[in-house]
């Protein structure tokens, strides 16, 4: 729900991911919110990865291990802390979310092993 009234400055194919097309708009045309946020649902269940999708989650810290792995430490909605390996990590810093409007004082540095959130 946090991304149904902005609108994008860009057209969607800057938002369409190669392997799903963005049919929810036409090709040059800029899509509503409501529409990348149907696109991206559609993706989600297209390619079943619901399931490895963690919402309500916050990510407490984040460390490149020396294999060039991620170990990602989590707390849930619960309150539980939870420790995973990943291959790959994204950051996405919820700049259309209501809740987080602006980055917070601890987001700095350059590198993985700046990150301490």
């Amino acid at each position: 729900q946090n991304y149904l009234s902005y609108g994008v400055q860009v057209p969607k194919q800057l938002y369409e991911f190669p392997d799903l097309e963005f049919s929810e708009v036409e090709v040059g045309e800029f899509p509503s919110g409501a529409e990348v946020q149907k696109y991206i649902e559609r993706y989600v269940d297209h390619f079943n990865i619901g399931d490895s999708i963690a919402l309500n989650t916050s990510v407490t810290k984040v460390t490149q291990n020396e294999d060039g792995s991620w170990s990602v430490k989590i707390k849930t909605k619960d309150g539980t802390e939870e420790d995973n390996q990943f291959d790959k990590v994204v950051v996405a810093t919820g700049l259309y979310s209501s809740k987080n409007p602006s980055l917070p004082g601890w987001a700095s540095g350059e590198t993985a092993a700046d990150f301490n959130g």
